[in-house]
């Protein structure tokens, strides 16, 4: 059941035309660092391998495991449902080509914690 709510995740991602995202240069890892009975903490990591800065960035993906977001640092985010949407702050919003972005947060969890399968960067995905 769990492969049927990831596959429903990327469906859901899917962008209104039918199409899938764009492509942006970049890349971005997800590190799950402690985990304990009812939660976790994880941290995300927004590396631009392009040529152009990528400015007032905003990465989203959805939890498949019912997770959620207790406490959070070094980029706003917000948590609609499934659906995590994080932005800049102020000193963090334009990344140059070859350099990164790191925000952490602490999260919830039920029986399962499965990393994000689809993520995007101002609707794009990183490739």
């Amino acid at each position: 059941w769990i492969a049927a709510l990831a596959w429903l995740a990327s469906f859901l991602a899917v962008q209104g035309d039918g199409q899938p995202p764009d492509t942006l240069s970049c890349e971005v890892t997800y590190n799950v660092h402690g985990v304990w009975p009812d939660g976790f903490t994880a941290q995300v990591t927004l590396t631009n391998t392009g040529d152009e800065p990528i400015e007032d960035w905003e990465m989203a993906w959805s939890f498949t495991g019912g997770q959620d977001i207790s406490h959070y640092w070094s980029a706003e985010l917000t948590v609609d449902g499934a659906r995590v949407t994080a932005q800049p702050l102020s000193w963090n919003r334009v990344i140059a080509p070859d350099h990164s972005v790191t925000f952490g947060f602490n999260g919830t969890t039920w029986l399962v914690n499965p990393a994000p399968e689809l993520v995007t960067v101002n609707g794009a995905v990183c490739g």
